[in-house]
């Protein structure tokens, strides 16, 4: 009999401990959206998730045609944000064609909620504006040098997560350069392959708690000489702007988070007397 009720606490603890870490998001069908008609998607249901993030994404194409979409997430658990924060991204490529969005991120049970006041707060909230024939001439020609010059630099500890190559005996042919917003690691180098599909990415992730912004990730490829240097760079972000108004979007309201707070003492007290049975 004492077996068989230690077993049970056992189980009871297990299932406990999971229960307590885990996510409830809500879960709905992908839907198409145009800037001037968002709405609701369709098929939602609640779910228990191993997930860090419940989330809403919404992304648009230059043709005003996008989508959005209502999951969960583990992604940017490696970033380190331990609060709400919304990631706005703009994404160029070669053919003129563009996209950009974002996605709100939340901590809590349901916060991702796929209400149509909601979502369209977080879309008012946001701006990006982008002039992308600039952006392109910038970065871009049809005819490009061949050998291509281009900057080589990494102020990272390990030069040999950046540097690929032999640059002694690399033919260059497009520059590429990427940040890394974390730790603010930065590798400037070459392709000797024309991977030029996507000229610009990124991503810059906004706090909805601390009201804190961060660059979250840049990449840039390119085909014109040195224009993966730093004021190239910067001569590029000028074409480009983000904004997400942090007052037009507050984050959750402090009952909810009250709310969290003591659902994770309760599941504390309750696996401490549990664990007090064996």
């Amino acid at each position: 009999m004492m077996i068989l009720l230690h077993s049970l606490s056992f189980l009871l603890l297990i299932l406990t401990i999971k229960y307590c870490s885990s996510l409830i998001c809500y879960e709905c069908n992908e839907i198409v959206i145009t800037s001037s008609n968002l709405t609701t998607p369709s098929g939602c249901t609640k779910m228990n998730v191993d997930k860090t993030y419940c989330t809403i994404t919404i992304v648009l194409h230059n043709n005003d045609i996008g989508y959005l979409n209502v999951e969960s997430e583990t992604a940017h658990q490696a970033f380190g944000y331990n609060e709400d924060f919304v990631l706005l991204g703009l994404t160029v490529k070669n053919n003129g064609s563009y996209e950009y969005g974002l996605t709100y991120h939340c901590l809590t049970d349901g916060c991702n909620e796929p209400k149509l006041s909601k979502i369209q707060l977080l879309f008012n909230s946001t701006i990006i504006d982008h002039y992308t024939n600039n952006i392109i001439h910038e970065l871009y020609t049809i005819t490009p040098e061949i050998p291509l010059i281009c900057s080589n630099y990494t102020n990272s500890t390990t030069p040999d997560k950046c540097f690929s190559h032999d640059h002694k005996r690399a033919v260059c042919v497009t520059c590429v350069a990427s940040i890394d917003g974390i730790t603010n690691s930065v590798c400037m180098d070459c392709l000797t392959t024309s991977d030029l599909s996507t000229l610009l990415r990124d991503e810059r992730a906004y706090m909805l708690k601390t009201r804190n912004t961060t660059n979250h990730n840049f990449e840039l490829h390119c085909n014109k000489p040195y224009c993966n240097r730093m004021d190239s760079i910067e001569r590029v972000k000028h074409l480009y702007r983000y904004n997400f108004d942090y007052d037009k979007f507050p984050p959750n309201s402090t009952s909810n988070l009250t709310l969290y707070n003591k659902n994770i003492i309760f599941c504390f007290i309750f696996i401490l007397f549990i664990w007090n049975k064996f």
